[in-house]
């Protein structure tokens, strides 16, 4: 069998659907370059006549030419592609050496059978999604694989794009120092004159990622700090020319690591709206449990909001009835987990890989993890009772690494009393 294809720098469900289509009415006209690609991928129709081609048949073919067992794990990994395209990830332009050595480090913790390698690949690979570990293991791996994982584990949909990449890490816009003095200043004929000049920043990209520099959202900093009377008519001035007040307040809430009580409860009086659903289909709710690390600030937006059903969701919550209920008599979860999981990619969370296709194990962990970022020492002790497997490394890092290394005291004792060993680290 010849070698896989390429993704699309660029990858587009739409795309792929309308090629399959064309590629059926290829096959079902009888082309002969069109029948020896179905053929090289899909024995089974080796002696099907041309006539007889269904548009599943296309499909799957295509699927495997990119490397994908089946056309629905082609199609989850662009929708999940799609998801982190419109998220809020934090993009870096790691320049060609360190994006090589993180290449070469992947391969050698492959060859070592690191968990995080076979996690990464598993999620961002085609010929390896969706797979058990093992069998990634088992099997060698191209440098170009490699790359691909790597750029997808920093937010990019291929290699190429990943070198294009040139944000900042701090986002800073060129005029940025400036126009910090003139909007702290509250200086509007200032900030009109600089819009004039780089009419870029009226216009920021959408959708902006965590670390993107936007005016509005500067004005807000100062806002919050001077008191809104001094700011008016700067906001009403950015509204007037297009800036969307509802949707940066938004943004805003969806927040960051460590957000604090004050501010969730600042943005919430200034008009956000907690029932938002991003541009990656998410509920602020959600945002929230896996990026604040605060279970305090997301205790003020689960109180306005009606959080969806699903297990981490009530991990996360310390809705120790809502886990309870996901779960079956042995402790397990319930088939419904695996239909609603912890977006970690798509939120912009840096700190997991999530696996296509989940076991119990995986599912726990979630559930596990956000309960701990959360500060739900409640939900780790009764999973804990529940078997849960604490000591799990399919994260790469035991929870009670994490939790010592982050100084969650309440939640290390909640670890070592359901049965955490101190001696696992990682693996």
């Amino acid at each position: 069998m010849s070698a896989f294809r390429t993704l699309p720098a660029r990858p587009n469900i739409e795309f792929e659907k309308k090629e399959a289509k064309g590629l059926l009415r290829l096959l079902q006209g009888g082309d002969a370059d069109a029948l020896a690609r179905a053929r090289e991928r899909h024995a089974g129709l080796e002696r099907t006549p041309p006539d007889e081609f269904k548009l599943a048949d296309a499909q799957l073919v295509l699927a495997r030419e990119y490397g994908f067992v089946s056309w629905p794990r082609l199609v989850h990994y662009f929708e999940e592609l799609e998801r982190v395209r419109v998220g809020r990830k934090v993009l870096r332009s790691l320049g060609p050496t360190r994006a090589e050595g993180s290449v070469r480090a992947l391969l050698a913790q492959h060859r070592d059978r690191r968990t995080w390698a076979g996690r990464a690949l598993a999620a961002y690979v085609p010929r390896f999604y969706a797979l058990a570990h093992e069998e990634i293991f088992a099997a060698t791996i191209t440098e170009d694989e490699a790359r691909l994982a790597v750029a997808r584990s920093e937010g990019a949909t291929s290699w190429e794009a990943l070198l294009e990449q040139r944000v900042q890490e701090d986002g800073r816009h060129p005029v940025a120092s400036l126009l910090g003095t003139t909007i702290e200043e509250a200086d509007l004929a200032a900030l009109q004159r600089i819009a004039a000049e780089h009419p870029e920043l009226l216009h920021p990209v959408t959708p902006p990622a965590a670390n993107d520099f936007r005016l509005l959202k500067t004005v807000l900093h100062h806002e919050r700090r001077q008191g809104r009377e001094k700011f008016r008519p700067m906001v009403e001035w950015l509204e007037s020319q297009g800036v969307d007040l509802q949707q940066e307040l938004a943004l805003q809430l969806c927040g960051h690591r460590h957000r604090t009580v004050e501010k969730v409860q600042w943005l919430l009086e200034r008009g956000a709206d907690p029932h938002w659903i991003a541009p990656n289909g998410i509920p602020v709710l959600e945002h929230a449990i896996i990026l604040y690390w605060n279970g305090e600030a997301v205790d003020l937006l689960a109180a306005r909001t009606t959080p969806r059903k699903a297990l981490w969701i009530a991990a996360g919550l310390g809705d120790l009835e809502g886990v309870r209920r996901s779960l079956d008599a042995k402790g397990k979860p319930f088939a419904e987990a695996t239909k609603l999981r912890p977006p970690f990619d798509a939120v912009g969370s840096d700190s997991l890989a999530s696996h296509p296709e989940p076991d119990a194990e995986e599912l726990l962990m979630e559930a596990l993890f956000v309960a701990m970022t959360n500060g739900r020492a409640n939900v780790i002790e009764y999973l804990a009772s529940r078997g849960a497997p604490l000591n799990s490394l399919i994260f790469g890092n035991t929870l009670l690494s994490v939790a010592a290394g982050n100084g969650w005291a309440p939640i290390v004792e909640a670890l070592l009393k359901g049965g955490a060993d101190p001696n696992e680290l990682r693996t």
